[in-house]
């Protein structure tokens, strides 16, 4: 014997347990004298006894509400699924582990006559990989300075990075800046700063430094 029935007089002088959906225990329905199916205890929109045969719930037909909501459930659940084959399975697959690669010019920055102790010179930053490159750290050491401690770069774009220099000595002064970048073959990048304001150095010192690096300059036998 079933738990539960539903009433499914929903039209004419319906019954309230039938336009409520109620479902109706086992031991709330009336007993037919006559060998029937059980009765619906409920009352109608005008206060007469139902009376209506009632359905057992297996055998119940859906409701629209009933639908619809297991409608919806069916969808969004779709729809989660799918953002997660996106999320996690197709971005990763086109993405191929994509990173960035840092480029610096110049490797060595050579800062100009000084004018009342100061100078300033730049580098470019360029990005030649195909992730976003994340400088997360920049310091130069002193008496040099830079413009931010910071930069994020987009695959194939660049950067100027300032750098400042103050000091009251006349004597030549060589320093470095340190890069950490999120660059997998490259996490730390250094430049070699170099200022000389002439006071005790050969005026040909820039030159000579040149010439011992640079293959243009240089003067093959």
């Amino acid at each position: 014997m079933p738990s539960f029935y539903r009433c499914e007089n929903e039209f004419g002088d319906p019954c309230t347990f039938a336009k409520e959906n109620r479902k109706i225990p086992a031991g709330e329905v009336k007993t037919s004298m006559d060998g029937s199916g059980p009765k619906c205890p409920g009352k109608t929109l005008s206060g007469k006894d139902c009376g209506c045969e009632l359905i057992p719930l297996g055998k119940v037909k859906k409701t629209s509400s009933d639908g619809n909501w297991k409608g919806i459930l069916i969808v969004a659940g779709g729809i989660l699924a799918a953002v997660a084959i996106i999320w996690f399975v197709i971005i990763p697959m086109f993405s191929g582990g994509a990173a960035p690669s840092i480029s610096v010019q110049p490797g060595t920055l050579t800062f100009p006559q000084p004018t009342d102790g100061a100078a300033s010179g730049s580098i470019q930053i360029s990005n030649q990989g195909e992730g976003e490159l994340i400088v997360t750290k920049i310091q130069a050491s002193p008496p040099f300075t830079t413009t931010k401690n910071e930069l994020q770069i987009k695959p194939d774009e660049s950067a100027t990075l300032f750098i400042n220099f103050s000091s009251s000595s006349t004597e030549s002064v060589k320093g470095k800046l340190t890069l950490q970048t999120n660059d997998p073959e490259k996490s730390s990048v250094i430049i070699s700063l170099v200022v000389n304001e002439g006071g005790s150095k050969d005026p040909w010192w820039i030159y000579q430094q040149l010439e011992t690096s640079s293959k243009i300059l240089r003067t093959e036998p």
